[in-house]
């Protein structure tokens, strides 16, 4: 379980994924964790976090996509934020794409997963990590 840190900000690496799928699994390289192999459209990534109480968050994802442009879907308390991960110079060259605010109800337990949005057109992308800016 991942709690805000002491900026209130969340910070979704990937050692505390929970992993779902055959291929999905955390790698490093080049002195830092990301989830890597995601060649399958079924896999799929999970964090369990503990909100303090209600809040609304801004949700930034740090990837990279070396072969092609793919879409992906975060979903969190209800909200499904969808976004297309560009193409990157390749694995390592990680960009942070912002893809909105999630308000959270309140104080407890949330999961919050990311998947590919279409499986026939799901290409591989890294995910070096997810952050949670609390706005309000």
């Amino acid at each position: 379980t991942v709690r805000p840190g002491a900026d209130r900000a969340v910070l979704l690496e990937p050692a505390t994924a929970h992993l779902h799928g055959s291929q999905l699994r955390v790698e490093e390289a080049h002195g830092h964790e990301y989830l890597a192999a995601w060649d399958k459209p079924s896999d799929w990534a999970a964090w369990t976090i503990k909100f303090p109480a209600r809040a609304t968050y801004e949700v930034n994802v740090t990837y990279s996509a070396a072969y092609r442009d793919t879409e992906f879907v975060v979903e969190l308390a209800g909200r499904k934020l969808t976004a297309t991960a560009h193409k990157t110079a390749d694995w390592y060259a990680y960009t942070t794409l912002k893809l909105g605010r999630v308000e959270i109800a309140g104080a407890g337990n949330l999961e919050l997963t990311v998947r590919p949005a279409n499986a026939a057109k799901w290409s591989a992308m890294n995910i070096r990590s997810i952050k949670l800016t609390k706005v309000k």
